[in-house]
């Protein structure tokens, strides 16, 4: 995708967009929270996807528990 902010042209990768988009309504991203799951807590289970965003929703709406660990 092209962005023409403050007059230059700019080749955006469309992950970059959707990632940003996803930050913008609240999701939540899955594969950031593995990688830090395997790098912080290797002795523990990791979050299904599902499992994963079902606790990210809970927080963010007032549902109780987070994932905060750090």
């Amino acid at each position: 995708m092209i962005c023409r902010c403050f007059g230059r042209t700019l080749e955006i990768p469309l992950a970059t967009w959707r990632a940003t988009a996803e930050l913008i309504v609240g999701l939540p991203d899955y594969d950031k929270y593995t990688a830090h799951a395997a790098a912080t807590h290797p002795n523990e289970p990791v979050m299904t996807r599902d499992a994963f965003f079902r606790a990210r929703q809970a927080a963010r709406f007032g549902g109780g528990g987070g994932l905060r660990c750090c």
